[in-house]
């Protein structure tokens, strides 16, 4: 996959299906020529009160409070380079409230089990009063774009391709293949609930 820095606008929407795929998905993330570029600002607010972000601004405790964040989502926990410490003790003195989720950024990494956790913390974020939140992971490309797609899906109701071109629509991202998979599962086991709620429905009546 082609990756480069930049900004280019995304292709247009795609038909949704029930069983949609991987390759869909990529086609909303690519620019012209099957590239996925990398995001070109720190942060930008894909939904209102939500932001996707790198690192270095999660680290701008100044800039967060001058931009009244009240809330910091660290989806990539680790010291390393391919993780960002940010932690509670940082936020300590501040008005944001914090949570954090240890994940890496690799196909093999299973994001699923933590989507409803993360995108309860996101809901009750932008649902408090003057509530702003901060998704962040290392790059702001790839673990939280995925978690941010995911509350989109499961507290807004849309699908995973309607979710992953308003995300697309404002910032660059680039989840990993084994991501994508995971959000395509995730939307089956949206449609396999509302199918079972259907035929409930359908009996009671």
């Amino acid at each position: 996959m082609d990756v480069r820095k930049g900004s280019s606008h995304p292709k247009p929407w795609l038909e949704d299906t029930k069983r949609i795929t991987v390759e869909d998905l990529e086609k909303i993330i690519q620019g012209p020529n099957g590239i996925t570029f990398l995001p070109s600002r720190s942060m930008d607010e894909v939904y209102p009160g939500v932001y996707i972000g790198e690192h270095q601004a999660a680290v701008n405790i100044l800039q967060l409070e001058n931009l009244k964040f009240t809330h910091v989502l660290n989806v990539a926990v680790g010291k390393d380079k391919f993780h960002s410490d940010t932690h509670a003790e940082m936020y300590r003195k501040t008005n944001i409230t914090f949570m954090g989720v240890k994940a890496d950024d690799t196909a093999l990494f299973n994001l699923l089990p933590h989507f409803s956790s993360t995108s309860k913390f996101i809901h009750h974020a932008i649902s408090s009063p003057g509530g702003k939140i901060l998704v962040h992971c290392r790059a702001g490309a790839s673990r939280s774009a995925t978690v941010v797609i995911a509350y989109l899906m499961l507290k807004q109701h849309k699908t995973v391709s309607e979710a992953t071109q308003l995300v697309r629509a404002k910032r660059e991202i680039a989840p990993n293949p084994g991501f994508l998979r995971q959000l395509c599962k995730l939307q089956e086991q949206i449609d396999d609930r509302q199918e079972m709620h259907k035929k409930k429905t359908c009996c009671i009546s």
